[in-house]
Protein backbone atom coordinates (compact mmCIF):
# COMPACT_ATOMS: atom_id res chain seq x y z
CA UNK A 1 0.00 0.00 0.00
CA UNK A 2 1.48 3.44 -0.80
CA UNK A 3 1.76 6.26 1.75
CA UNK A 4 -0.78 8.66 2.25
CA UNK A 5 1.03 11.79 1.14
CA UNK A 6 -0.23 13.49 -1.57
CA UNK A 7 -2.68 16.29 -2.56
CA UNK A 8 -3.53 16.96 1.38
CA UNK A 9 -5.64 19.64 2.22
CA UNK A 10 -4.48 22.14 5.12
CA UNK A 11 -6.51 22.58 8.39
CA UNK A 12 -7.38 24.57 11.81
CA UNK A 13 -6.56 23.22 14.62
CA UNK A 14 -8.26 24.24 18.42
CA UNK A 15 -6.50 22.67 21.48
CA UNK A 16 -9.61 21.67 24.18
CA UNK A 17 -7.78 18.72 25.80
CA UNK A 18 -8.93 14.86 25.86
CA UNK A 19 -9.01 12.59 23.14
CA UNK A 20 -8.88 13.60 19.01
CA UNK A 21 -11.64 14.46 17.70
CA UNK A 22 -12.21 16.12 14.17
CA UNK A 23 -14.81 17.62 11.87
CA UNK A 24 -13.58 17.81 8.72
CA UNK A 25 -15.22 17.82 4.77
CA UNK A 26 -12.80 15.56 2.68
CA UNK A 27 -12.21 15.96 -1.09
CA UNK A 28 -13.64 12.75 -3.29
CA UNK A 29 -10.87 12.34 -5.53
CA UNK A 30 -11.44 10.64 -9.20
CA UNK A 31 -8.68 8.37 -10.17
CA UNK A 32 -7.09 5.75 -12.69
CA UNK A 33 -4.77 2.87 -13.02
CA UNK A 34 -2.12 5.34 -14.05
CA UNK A 35 -2.21 7.71 -10.96
CA UNK A 36 -4.55 10.67 -12.97
CA UNK A 37 -6.67 12.47 -10.68
CA UNK A 38 -9.14 14.76 -10.66
CA UNK A 39 -10.98 16.93 -7.69
CA UNK A 40 -14.64 16.43 -8.19
CA UNK A 41 -15.65 18.39 -5.01
CA UNK A 42 -12.08 19.00 -2.84
CA UNK A 43 -13.36 19.82 1.17
CA UNK A 44 -10.59 20.68 3.60
CA UNK A 45 -10.82 19.69 6.81
CA UNK A 46 -11.89 21.53 10.32
CA UNK A 47 -9.36 19.79 13.05
CA UNK A 48 -10.27 19.74 16.61
CA UNK A 49 -7.30 18.84 17.84
CA UNK A 50 -7.74 16.97 21.83
CA UNK A 51 -4.39 16.58 24.19
CA UNK A 52 -2.40 18.40 22.47
CA UNK A 53 -0.64 22.15 22.95
CA UNK A 54 1.41 21.93 20.68
CA UNK A 55 -1.17 24.10 17.92
CA UNK A 56 -4.19 26.03 18.76
CA UNK A 57 -5.87 27.52 16.19
CA UNK A 58 -9.85 28.39 15.62
CA UNK A 59 -12.00 28.12 12.55
CA UNK A 60 -13.04 31.15 10.72
CA UNK A 61 -16.02 32.85 12.31
CA UNK A 62 -17.86 35.47 10.82
CA UNK A 63 -21.15 37.78 10.74
CA UNK A 64 -22.41 41.19 10.02
CA UNK A 65 -21.04 43.13 6.36
CA UNK A 66 -18.17 42.55 4.03
CA UNK A 67 -16.67 46.21 3.22
CA UNK A 68 -13.90 44.99 0.71
CA UNK A 69 -13.36 41.89 -1.45
CA UNK A 70 -12.00 39.11 0.51
CA UNK A 71 -10.45 35.44 -0.45
CA UNK A 72 -11.19 32.34 1.55
CA UNK A 73 -8.86 29.63 1.11
CA UNK A 74 -7.64 26.47 2.64
CA UNK A 75 -5.16 28.30 5.40
CA UNK A 76 -8.20 29.67 6.96
CA UNK A 77 -10.96 26.89 6.25
CA UNK A 78 -13.36 26.39 7.96
CA UNK A 79 -15.45 29.84 7.80
CA UNK A 80 -18.43 29.89 10.09
CA UNK A 81 -21.20 32.07 9.50
CA UNK A 82 -23.05 32.88 12.88
CA UNK A 83 -25.43 34.62 11.59
CA UNK A 84 -26.52 36.99 8.75
CA UNK A 85 -22.94 37.57 6.34
CA UNK A 86 -23.71 40.40 3.69
CA UNK A 87 -21.39 40.35 1.01
CA UNK A 88 -22.12 44.34 -0.40
CA UNK A 89 -22.63 45.37 -3.78
CA UNK A 90 -19.10 46.58 -5.40
CA UNK A 91 -17.46 43.74 -3.46
CA UNK A 92 -16.81 40.09 -4.65
CA UNK A 93 -16.02 37.37 -2.11
CA UNK A 94 -13.80 34.36 -3.88
CA UNK A 95 -13.73 31.13 -2.73
CA UNK A 96 -10.95 28.73 -3.28
CA UNK A 97 -10.38 25.19 -3.59
CA UNK A 98 -10.79 22.96 -0.34
CA UNK A 99 -12.30 25.26 1.43
CA UNK A 100 -15.50 24.10 3.91
CA UNK A 101 -18.24 26.56 4.84
CA UNK A 102 -20.54 26.22 7.93
CA UNK A 103 -23.54 27.62 8.61
CA UNK A 104 -24.34 28.14 12.14
CA UNK A 105 -28.81 27.19 12.69
CA UNK A 106 -30.80 30.04 10.67
CA UNK A 107 -27.25 32.03 9.35
CA UNK A 108 -27.71 33.18 6.17
CA UNK A 109 -25.10 34.12 3.82
CA UNK A 110 -27.21 37.19 1.13
CA UNK A 111 -24.85 38.32 -1.84
CA UNK A 112 -24.97 41.74 -3.42
CA UNK A 113 -22.22 41.72 -5.40
CA UNK A 114 -20.60 38.80 -6.45
CA UNK A 115 -19.63 35.57 -5.24
CA UNK A 116 -17.25 33.07 -6.66
CA UNK A 117 -16.60 29.43 -5.38
CA UNK A 118 -14.78 26.37 -6.69
CA UNK A 119 -14.32 22.99 -5.29
CA UNK A 120 -15.98 24.01 -1.96
CA UNK A 121 -18.37 22.26 0.68
CA UNK A 122 -21.00 24.27 2.27
CA UNK A 123 -22.66 22.71 4.95
CA UNK A 124 -25.77 23.77 6.63
CA UNK A 125 -27.21 22.74 10.02
CA UNK A 126 -28.96 19.11 10.15
CA UNK A 127 -31.62 20.30 12.29
CA UNK A 128 -35.14 20.45 10.81
CA UNK A 129 -37.29 23.21 10.56
CA UNK A 130 -34.41 25.59 9.96
CA UNK A 131 -33.46 27.98 6.80
CA UNK A 132 -29.41 27.97 6.37
CA UNK A 133 -29.09 29.83 2.94
CA UNK A 134 -26.94 31.64 0.50
CA UNK A 135 -29.33 34.24 -1.57
CA UNK A 136 -28.15 35.81 -4.62
CA UNK A 137 -30.16 39.36 -4.15
CA UNK A 138 -31.22 41.38 -7.53
CA UNK A 139 -28.11 42.36 -8.88
CA UNK A 140 -25.78 39.89 -7.76
CA UNK A 141 -23.65 37.53 -9.62
CA UNK A 142 -22.57 34.00 -8.62
CA UNK A 143 -20.95 31.23 -9.79
CA UNK A 144 -20.72 27.55 -7.49
CA UNK A 145 -18.89 25.16 -9.40
CA UNK A 146 -17.67 21.77 -8.79
CA UNK A 147 -19.63 22.37 -5.29
CA UNK A 148 -20.93 20.29 -2.43
CA UNK A 149 -24.06 21.95 -0.61
CA UNK A 150 -26.07 19.99 2.18
CA UNK A 151 -28.52 20.99 4.27
CA UNK A 152 -29.10 24.75 3.09
CA UNK A 153 -31.12 26.62 0.45
CA UNK A 154 -29.96 28.54 -2.51
CA UNK A 155 -31.69 31.54 -3.18
CA UNK A 156 -31.88 33.23 -6.47
CA UNK A 157 -33.22 36.48 -7.37
CA UNK A 158 -30.76 37.35 -9.97
CA UNK A 159 -30.11 35.86 -13.58
CA UNK A 160 -26.28 36.44 -13.00
CA UNK A 161 -26.21 32.73 -11.57
CA UNK A 162 -24.56 29.72 -12.12
CA UNK A 163 -24.92 26.50 -10.67
CA UNK A 164 -23.06 23.52 -12.22
CA UNK A 165 -21.21 20.22 -11.47
CA UNK A 166 -22.36 20.59 -8.20
CA UNK A 167 -24.30 18.55 -5.66
CA UNK A 168 -27.25 19.96 -3.99
CA UNK A 169 -29.10 17.95 -0.65
CA UNK A 170 -31.18 19.88 1.73
CA UNK A 171 -33.05 17.59 4.01
CA UNK A 172 -34.49 20.69 5.21
CA UNK A 173 -36.52 22.20 2.34
CA UNK A 174 -35.65 23.26 -1.72
CA UNK A 175 -32.28 22.46 -2.80
CA UNK A 176 -32.46 25.77 -5.17
CA UNK A 177 -35.46 28.45 -5.21
CA UNK A 178 -35.89 30.82 -8.14
CA UNK A 179 -37.66 34.31 -8.08
CA UNK A 180 -40.53 34.77 -10.66
CA UNK A 181 -38.44 36.86 -12.68
CA UNK A 182 -35.21 35.30 -13.00
CA UNK A 183 -33.28 33.09 -14.99
CA UNK A 184 -30.20 31.65 -13.70
CA UNK A 185 -28.27 29.14 -15.01
CA UNK A 186 -28.82 25.58 -13.42
CA UNK A 187 -27.33 22.87 -15.34
CA UNK A 188 -25.58 19.46 -14.68
CA UNK A 189 -25.39 19.17 -11.11
CA UNK A 190 -27.00 15.71 -8.79
CA UNK A 191 -30.03 17.05 -6.82
CA UNK A 192 -30.62 13.96 -4.16
CA UNK A 193 -32.69 13.78 -1.05
CA UNK A 194 -33.87 17.47 -1.02
CA UNK A 195 -37.09 17.19 1.44
CA UNK A 196 -39.10 19.76 -0.84
CA UNK A 197 -38.14 20.19 -4.18
CA UNK A 198 -35.24 20.14 -5.76
CA UNK A 199 -35.46 23.12 -7.99
CA UNK A 200 -38.75 25.83 -7.53
CA UNK A 201 -39.46 28.74 -9.64
CA UNK A 202 -41.38 31.24 -8.49
CA UNK A 203 -44.08 32.38 -11.04
CA UNK A 204 -45.25 31.58 -14.44
CA UNK A 205 -42.40 32.43 -16.46
CA UNK A 206 -40.44 28.81 -17.35
CA UNK A 207 -36.96 28.25 -15.76
CA UNK A 208 -34.74 26.10 -18.23
CA UNK A 209 -33.14 23.48 -16.02
CA UNK A 210 -30.98 20.86 -18.63
CA UNK A 211 -28.67 17.63 -18.03
CA UNK A 212 -29.32 18.12 -14.49
CA UNK A 213 -30.11 14.17 -12.66
CA UNK A 214 -32.55 14.42 -10.10
CA UNK A 215 -32.06 11.17 -8.32
CA UNK A 216 -34.12 8.64 -10.46
CA UNK A 217 -33.75 7.35 -13.34
CA UNK A 218 -36.94 8.56 -14.97
CA UNK A 219 -36.60 11.93 -13.84
CA UNK A 220 -37.62 14.21 -11.16
CA UNK A 221 -40.98 13.80 -9.16
CA UNK A 222 -44.20 16.56 -8.93
CA UNK A 223 -44.34 18.38 -12.23
CA UNK A 224 -42.24 15.76 -13.90
CA UNK A 225 -43.87 12.32 -12.76
CA UNK A 226 -40.50 10.28 -11.90
CA UNK A 227 -39.59 9.29 -9.01
CA UNK A 228 -36.30 11.58 -8.39
CA UNK A 229 -36.44 15.05 -6.38
CA UNK A 230 -39.77 17.22 -7.24
CA UNK A 231 -39.79 20.07 -9.62
CA UNK A 232 -42.66 22.38 -9.53
CA UNK A 233 -44.55 22.94 -13.39
CA UNK A 234 -42.45 26.16 -14.60
CA UNK A 235 -39.42 23.91 -14.16
CA UNK A 236 -38.65 22.75 -17.47
CA UNK A 237 -36.50 19.78 -16.46
CA UNK A 238 -35.86 18.30 -20.16
CA UNK A 239 -33.44 16.72 -21.33
CA UNK A 240 -32.56 15.09 -17.96
CA UNK A 241 -29.84 12.71 -16.48
CA UNK A 242 -30.76 9.32 -15.74
CA UNK A 243 -27.41 8.60 -13.63
CA UNK A 244 -25.40 10.34 -10.86
CA UNK A 245 -22.91 12.44 -12.87
CA UNK A 246 -20.54 12.81 -9.81
CA UNK A 247 -19.28 10.64 -7.31
CA UNK A 248 -20.00 12.17 -3.97
CA UNK A 249 -18.47 10.26 -1.09
CA UNK A 250 -17.40 12.69 1.95
CA UNK A 251 -15.21 11.98 5.59
CA UNK A 252 -16.93 14.67 7.39
CA UNK A 253 -16.06 13.34 10.88
CA UNK A 254 -12.76 11.12 12.36
CA UNK A 255 -11.42 10.77 15.84
CA UNK A 256 -8.88 9.76 17.35
CA UNK A 257 -9.50 7.65 20.79
CA UNK A 258 -6.33 8.50 22.28
CA UNK A 259 -3.33 11.08 21.28
CA UNK A 260 -0.68 9.37 23.51
CA UNK A 261 0.04 5.85 23.71
CA UNK A 262 2.55 3.46 23.99
CA UNK A 263 4.80 1.36 21.29
CA UNK A 264 2.97 -1.88 20.94
CA UNK A 265 -0.47 -0.76 21.86
CA UNK A 266 -3.33 -0.09 19.53
CA UNK A 267 -5.18 2.54 18.38
CA UNK A 268 -8.91 3.13 17.46
CA UNK A 269 -10.08 5.41 14.33
CA UNK A 270 -13.61 6.61 13.78
CA UNK A 271 -14.36 7.36 10.00
CA UNK A 272 -18.16 9.28 9.93
CA UNK A 273 -18.36 9.27 6.06
CA UNK A 274 -21.29 11.17 4.02
CA UNK A 275 -22.62 9.47 0.77
CA UNK A 276 -24.59 11.71 -1.46
CA UNK A 277 -24.99 9.27 -3.93
CA UNK A 278 -27.82 7.41 -4.73
CA UNK A 279 -25.70 4.29 -5.01
CA UNK A 280 -23.68 2.48 -2.78
CA UNK A 281 -19.70 2.55 -2.40
CA UNK A 282 -17.13 0.05 -2.08
CA UNK A 283 -14.29 1.66 0.06
CA UNK A 284 -10.79 0.92 2.22
CA UNK A 285 -10.39 2.82 5.13
CA UNK A 286 -6.89 3.00 5.68
CA UNK A 287 -4.20 4.52 7.74
CA UNK A 288 -0.27 5.42 7.92
CA UNK A 289 1.97 7.19 10.96
CA UNK A 290 5.20 9.13 10.21
CA UNK A 291 7.89 11.28 12.22
CA UNK A 292 9.77 11.22 9.37
CA UNK A 293 7.77 11.64 5.80
CA UNK A 294 10.01 9.49 3.81
CA UNK A 295 8.97 6.71 6.29
CA UNK A 296 5.06 5.85 6.84
CA UNK A 297 4.39 3.53 9.43
CA UNK A 298 0.97 0.75 8.25
CA UNK A 299 -1.07 -1.62 9.49
CA UNK A 300 -2.26 -3.23 6.84
CA UNK A 301 -3.77 -5.84 8.26
CA UNK A 302 -6.56 -3.91 9.99
CA UNK A 303 -6.96 -1.82 6.91
CA UNK A 304 -11.33 -1.92 6.69
CA UNK A 305 -13.44 -2.72 3.47
CA UNK A 306 -16.79 -1.11 4.10
CA UNK A 307 -19.85 -0.96 1.64
CA UNK A 308 -20.90 2.90 1.86
CA UNK A 309 -24.36 2.87 1.43
CA UNK A 310 -26.50 6.05 0.66
CA UNK A 311 -26.82 8.35 3.52
CA UNK A 312 -23.90 8.89 6.68
CA UNK A 313 -22.12 6.53 8.38
CA UNK A 314 -19.52 5.70 11.01
CA UNK A 315 -16.96 3.07 11.25
CA UNK A 316 -14.00 2.41 13.50
CA UNK A 317 -11.20 0.57 13.01
CA UNK A 318 -7.74 -0.57 14.73
CA UNK A 319 -3.89 0.42 14.24
CA UNK A 320 -0.73 -1.34 15.72
CA UNK A 321 1.43 0.78 16.99
CA UNK A 322 5.22 -1.03 16.26
CA UNK A 323 6.78 -2.49 19.66
CA UNK A 324 9.68 -0.78 18.47
CA UNK A 325 8.44 2.08 17.25
CA UNK A 326 10.58 5.36 18.96
CA UNK A 327 9.05 7.55 21.09
CA UNK A 328 8.00 10.82 19.77
CA UNK A 329 5.36 12.91 17.78
CA UNK A 330 3.43 11.19 14.90
CA UNK A 331 1.39 12.62 11.57
CA UNK A 332 -1.84 10.73 11.20
CA UNK A 333 -2.66 9.74 7.77
CA UNK A 334 -6.60 9.02 7.18
CA UNK A 335 -7.42 7.34 3.47
CA UNK A 336 -10.78 6.09 2.09
CA UNK A 337 -9.53 4.70 -0.69
CA UNK A 338 -11.52 2.90 -3.81
CA UNK A 339 -11.09 -0.79 -3.48
CA UNK A 340 -8.24 -1.73 -6.58
CA UNK A 341 -6.43 1.16 -4.67
CA UNK A 342 -6.33 3.03 -7.98
CA UNK A 343 -7.90 6.63 -6.29
CA UNK A 344 -8.89 8.27 -2.86
CA UNK A 345 -12.05 8.95 -2.26
CA UNK A 346 -10.90 11.14 1.14
CA UNK A 347 -6.60 11.98 1.90
CA UNK A 348 -6.73 13.68 5.30
CA UNK A 349 -3.05 14.55 7.19
CA UNK A 350 -3.50 15.40 10.67
CA UNK A 351 0.36 16.48 12.11
CA UNK A 352 1.75 15.77 15.23
CA UNK A 353 -1.39 14.43 15.97
CA UNK A 354 -0.10 11.05 18.19
CA UNK A 355 2.01 11.15 20.80
CA UNK A 356 4.00 7.48 21.28
CA UNK A 357 5.57 7.14 24.88
CA UNK A 358 5.12 7.04 28.53
CA UNK A 359 1.28 7.81 29.13
CA UNK A 360 1.04 10.25 31.78
CA UNK A 361 -0.97 9.13 34.60
CA UNK A 362 -4.51 10.42 35.09
CA UNK A 363 -5.31 11.35 38.54
CA UNK A 364 -8.92 10.45 40.01
CA UNK A 365 -11.54 13.87 41.14
CA UNK A 366 -11.75 14.48 44.51
CA UNK A 367 -14.09 12.96 46.07
CA UNK A 368 -17.29 14.80 46.93
CA UNK A 369 -17.26 15.25 50.91
CA UNK A 370 -19.35 17.32 53.33
CA UNK A 371 -19.38 21.21 53.87
CA UNK A 372 -15.99 22.26 55.87
CA UNK A 373 -14.02 18.84 55.68
CA UNK A 374 -10.52 19.20 54.09
CA UNK A 375 -9.90 15.48 53.21
CA UNK A 376 -5.81 14.25 53.11
CA UNK A 377 -4.00 14.74 50.15
CA UNK A 378 -2.68 11.29 48.63
CA UNK A 379 0.89 10.80 46.79
CA UNK A 380 0.67 10.77 43.39
CA UNK A 381 0.80 7.67 41.96
CA UNK A 382 3.35 6.19 39.86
Amino acid sequence: MQPYGEDLRRGRIADTGGKAFYKTASPHLRGSACGIRRWIAPLTALMVLLGSTQLASSETRLEGQIHEDMVWDAAQSPFRLTGLLTVPSGATVTITSGVVVLFDKNSRLEVKGTLMAGETVFDGAADINNREKIRFLPGSRGRLTHCAVEDLEIECRSSEVLVTESVISNRNGSGITVGKTYQPTIVRNDFLRNSYYAVYKEGQATLRAPNNYWGAADGPSGAGGGKGDAVNPSVDFMPYEKADMGEHLFLVERELENTTLRPGSSASLTYVIANLNSFDHNAILGASIYSDPAHHIHSPADDLAVTIKPGHHRYTRSFAIPGTLPEGRYTVLWGVMKTDLTAYYALEKDPDALHIGSVEPVLPPPPVTAPGWVPVKKSRPF
